[in-house]
């Protein structure tokens, strides 16, 4: 549980500042929210080429030693960002928790992969998918809603504090709770007795990696195309994440008033994600019971999904048409007001009885992005299936860096929207974007095929180097 709550903690920084562009660049003066964005893009990158380093350390020396480094480093930047008076302090801070932010994410999922037995990761890990996503509307909410009662006067800037808070308790938590010695959850398939005396603390696991280590990693195959397909895999979710409100309120919904034009956008692009929530909550057992047969099974099944998110998205996407407002024969009311929740199913419910194409919109896009779960869900458990303990958090490090250098080069794209998309989207329609976006898919889907080749081959040698390690052990 106290590992959970890190993990939102440091998921949640970053979501802070999207709500807040607007007012940090009221506040600190800027002419646009290019710096702001620019700052957020390196901090992601940062972040995710310093837990390379950090996941190297942590295999070499003591993990809970690295978690309280990283989270004081994070609490540091964090004060930084709370009280800075002039933007470049401000983003200081920021690159300074990311520092905090690179370190702690290897080491915490490292430690969670002995925690909990292999035979829990795929649920364990597709519950943590769902954590993440909430750190998202959780930074919506501390800025969004917090931010404006500008509580003891530190307006946006308050909901820095919480996290603060919420660091500095864990750090307290973490002297009051024992952590699981490396290897356990790996030691255990092979030999229960010696796994269970590692988790207790009775024996020690006692390899380390080493820096010749670096090759081995990088020849094995699984290793290498789960690192080319994060990268793929993420641009899609940044597409719909940074076009899809903005294709909505400049195309379809265009003829709405502007009072409710936004929110309402909002909500449809919301239902882009409904299905991505359900698959990581309830998909995760049926993937522990269908890797007890076979690792080649699961990643054949994850490979089916994806393949399959491809025509269903795009499908919801052309099912998206102009509304004329005025044929939703809505209140005049609901113009000029603060509408409440059943306000906006009304609204909802008018735009699915006069256009039922957004039934199918919505029915396609839970089922594509339900299907683009089984990624999330296993990417780390089929990490730790081709990798030893030793290699685990430097393993997570490079997967957390495929991942996040495709995010973070989605946020400079964003960043320079003023430079960019102004002439981009003369030259291109916001839904032909939206499209190129969702076929980066498809390199994804022929990356796990190739682990799909490969993966009983990994499993066996790492299994195979297992035993020599037990058996040493056990002399």
């Amino acid at each position: 549980m106290l590992l959970d709550v890190i993990i939102f903690v440091l998921a949640t920084i970053i979501n802070l500042i999207p709500p807040i562009y607007d007012r940090i660049e009221k506040d600190y003066g800027l002419k646009n929210i290019t710096p702001i964005s620019i700052i957020v893009a390196v901090y992601i990158l940062m972040a995710a080429f310093f837990s390379v380093f950090w996941g190297y350390k942590i295999d070499k020396i003591n993990r809970r030693r690295v978690m309280y480094y990283s989270l004081f480093v994070a609490i540091v930047g964090m004060i930084i960002c709370a009280i800075a008076p002039v933007f470049w302090l401000f983003a200081a801070g920021l690159l300074i928790a990311g520092f905090g932010y690179g370190a702690q994410m290897p080491a915490t999922y490292s430690i969670l992969s002995d925690i909990i037995p292999s035979r829990y990761w795929a649920t364990f890990y597709g519950n943590l998918a769902v954590l993440i996503s909430v750190s998202k509307v959780a930074g919506n909410f501390f800025s969004g809603f917090l931010g404006p009662l500008n509580i003891f006067g530190m307006g946006w800037q308050f909901p820095f504090l919480i996290l603060i808070i919420m660091a500095a308790m864990s750090i307290l938590s973490l002297f009051f709770i024992d952590l699981p010695n490396r290897g356990a959850s790996a030691i255990e398939v092979h030999d229960k007795e010696l796994g269970d005396d590692i988790r207790n603390g009775k024996t020690v696991y006692g390899y380390t990696i080493d820096r010749k280590d670096f090759i081995s990693l990088s020849k094995i195959k699984t290793n290498q195309n789960i690192l080319l397909s994060g990268f793929f895999y993420v641009i899609p979710g940044g597409a719909i994440e940074g076009f899809l409100i903005y294709y909505l309120i400049d195309g379809p919904f265009s003829g709405f008033p502007p009072e409710i034009r936004t929110q309402t956008a909002q909500l449809f692009a919301m239902f882009a994600g409904m299905g991505y929530l359900f698959g990581n909550l309830f998909l995760g057992p049926r993937f522990d019971k269908i890797r007890k047969k076979s690792a080649k099974g699961r990643v054949k099944w994850i490979t089916i999904a994806l393949g399959l998110a491809v025509p269903f998205i795009i499908g919801g996407l052309f099912c998206m048409v102009p509304i004329e407002y005025t044929s939703l024969n809505l209140p005049d009311s609901f113009v000029g007001r603060e509408l409440s929740v059943v306000a906006y199913l009304e609204i909802i419910f008018a735009v699915f009885s006069e256009y039922p194409s957004y039934i199918g919109y919505l029915i396609l896009l839970t089922v594509g992005s339900l299907f683009t779960s089984p990624v999330a869900i296993n990417r780390t458990p089929v990490v730790l299936d081709v990798n030893l303990p030793e290699h685990s958090g430097t393993s997570q490090s490079i997967l957390n860096l495929s991942d996040q250098v495709g995010r973070g080069f989605s946020y400079l794209f964003l960043a320079f929207q003023y430079l960019i998309l102004n002439w981009l989207f003369v030259e291109v329609q916001w839904d032909v974007l939206l499209i190129i976006g969702i076929l980066f898919y498809i390199p994804a889907v022929y990356f796990w095929y190739r682990i799909y080749q490969n993966i009983e081959n990994d499993v066996e040698s790492k299994h195979g180097r297992l035993l020599e390690c037990i058996e040493k052990m056990n002399q």
